[in-house]
């Protein structure tokens, strides 16, 4: 009885020994940083639009919107043309909207946009890019294998020229 006693106060005592008052080290995760979906090099060029998605709809043609009672937006067709801003320009923008093309009522148009004054940016770090001064896309997948770009509207607010959270699928024209 006395080894067992005596057995018991010495783990209890390990156990005193062992065991700290003091706050255990709070260990902060690391800044989670997400991986760049599309690098500025792939996202230049012309995206041809492939579909759009809104509202539980597709659409993949102008006479899509045109026979959708429920949709007045002349922004769900876009074709894309983004240029690289030239090396000796000092803007705070890393790329342009030089084309447009998009349904009207009497088909689809292409808009050259007067360069500079439509700027874009690719946000590498948050996977997102910004049409002009005020429409913000993030961007949900890249195949960089077929060059499809995938990216959903989340700015401005919803008008009638911009349907936020239609989600816009575009495949890259390689020559």
């Amino acid at each position: 009885m006395k080894k067992v006693t005596y057995l018991l106060l010495v783990m209890f005592a390990t156990i005193l020994l062992t065991t700290s008052c003091e706050k255990d080290d709070v260990i902060t995760p690391e800044e989670e940083t997400e991986v760049p979906i599309i690098t500025l090099e792939e996202f230049v060029g012309y995206w041809n639009f492939i579909q759009s998605e809104y509202n539980g709809e597709t659409y993949t043609s102008c006479e899509d919107v045109e026979n959708d009672p429920n949709v007045d937006f002349n922004s769900l067709i876009v074709d894309l043309d983004i240029e690289l801003v030239p090396s000796n320009y000092i803007v705070d923008f890393n790329c342009y909207l030089d084309w447009l093309h998009h349904c009207t009522p009497s088909g689809i148009i292409g808009d050259h946009i007067n360069g500079y004054d439509n700027m874009s940016t690719l946000d590498e770090k948050n996977n997102t890019f910004n049409l002009g001064n005020d429409i913000v896309f993030k961007i949900l997948e890249y195949n960089k294998t077929t060059k499809r770009l995938i990216a959903k509207m989340i700015e401005p607010q919803e008008s009638e020229y911009s349907p936020v959270g239609a989600t816009y699928t575009w495949q890259k024209y390689i020559l």
